[in-house]
């Protein structure tokens, strides 16, 4: 009889031994020499986000695919740092457009199966946004797009680059800024027939001017009928507050997932009393899960965050998460709100929700963290589960 050997592992049980090491990219290289059955599913982690920071990185990662092919279909986020363009010693001066076809020519059209393309940090007021540039987003076969600390030249511009492609459903915008003030009640008709057939459905959003495009989107007649997902992760004033409870009462009758996070400075803490009477929860019928986010004021939970969650009559709710700061000297947890909160969940009108998680922000050597949140939450049905995430909160 042949001894089983350890390279005589079934090829399924290879791939859900790698995919726990998803983010363990020492292991990760590790396992890729171990065997040539060994080596695909580790590249296909490896390569599942790459990151073009420098203009070198392009031409290495040209040469990577033409070498291995089979490496561009591992990638499937891809994200773009300013520096790539070259910009040159003139931060004014703009790219050539050769250049920006040697990327759409080179890197972009071997990713066929790429699904997120992030922008970091790209000044598009300084990138010529050419037709090489606009035909190359639009090709892409990209479902999610993201902007993070980006600037453009002014609302056309941007405008231009959200819309090239029509297949996104997921659009992320964070901390993006117009050279010129946009003004969002004049939307150019260019793109008039790509934002009609824009079917989004998550949408993320940080500061006022996020708030107020997505806002006047709507009113301007963009669709957002099939929207599932909502995160607005940059509260900081009473004014966002009340254009985040016009958005949501537009897109209650599809609204599934919710995400918010309150960025009040201690200057405006006697407004956050006000939240529960501005943002009405009680019309999202088809609420699936639900995610509040207290940041700053000292990372406490706050008297806001459990009246929100009263208002809630969704008979769909099955997942809720609240952020919560563990005081890892004290030895306990001493956060406004908290009580109600444990009590709510408690109560015979949650008696649906399958999960509990709560994302503690607090120092990693306290490990008693886990044990003193699950002993708060006694009584829970046999179904109902408790988990405590560590999360480190990196605005």
């Amino acid at each position: 009889m042949r001894r089983t050997s350890f390279f005589d592992i079934p090829q399924e049980l290879v791939d859900l031994i790698i995919d726990h090491f998803h983010n363990d990219f020492t292991t990760l290289h590790i396992c890729a020499v171990v065997s040539r059955a060994w080596l695909y599913p580790a590249r296909a982690h490896l390569f599942r986000e790459v990151l073009l920071a420098r203009p070198e990185d392009v031409y290495n990662l040209q040469q990577l695919i033409i070498a291995k092919k089979h490496i561009a279909r591992c990638v499937r986020t891809l994200k773009i740092n300013s520096k790539i363009f070259k910009p040159g010693p003139n931060p004014d001066k703009p790219v050539q457009s050769g250049y920006i076809e040697y990327i759409q020519q080179s890197l972009f059209k071997p990713l066929i199966h790429l699904r997120t393309l992030h922008f970091d940090y790209v000044h598009f007021d300084t990138v010529i946004l050419d037709q090489h540039l606009l035909e190359a987003i639009g090709e892409l076969p990209i479902c999610e797009l993201k902007f993070t600390r980006c600037d453009f030249r002014d609302f056309e511009t941007f405008e231009k680059v959200v819309f090239a492609n029509t297949n996104v459903t997921h659009l992320s915008l964070d901390d993006v800024k117009w050279k010129e003030t946009p003004d969002f009640t004049v939307f150019s008709d260019t793109y008039k027939i790509n934002r009609a057939s824009l079917a989004l459905t998550h949408i993320s959003f940080g500061g006022y001017c996020e708030i107020e495009l997505y806002r006047n989107w709507l009113e301007q007649g963009l669709s957002f009928s099939s929207l599932r997902s909502l995160e607005a992760t940059g509260l900081a004033q009473i004014g966002d507050v009340q254009l985040v409870a016009g958005i949501l009462e537009k897109v209650a009758s599809t609204l599934q997932h919710l995400r918010l996070r309150c960025l009040f400075s201690c200057a405006h803490e006697y407004q956050l009393s006000e939240i529960p009477s501005i943002i009405d929860l009680a019309p999202l019928q088809h609420l699936y899960s639900l995610h509040l986010s207290p940041q700053g004021l000292d990372n406490r939970l706050f008297s806001w965050a459990p009246n929100l969650l009263s208002q809630i009559t969704s008979p769909n709710l099955r997942k809720i998460t609240i952020d919560a700061h563990l005081h890892a000297s004290q030895r306990e947890l001493k956060l406004k709100g908290w009580e109600q909160f444990v009590a709510l969940i408690k109560a015979p009108r949650f008696s649906g929700v399958e999960q509990v998680c709560v994302w503690h922000r607090g120092p990693m050597e306290w490990k008693g963290a886990e044990e003193l949140v699950k002993g708060c939450f006694g009584g829970l049905r046999e179904y109902q589960k408790v988990r405590v995430e560590d999360h480190i909160f990196r605005g």
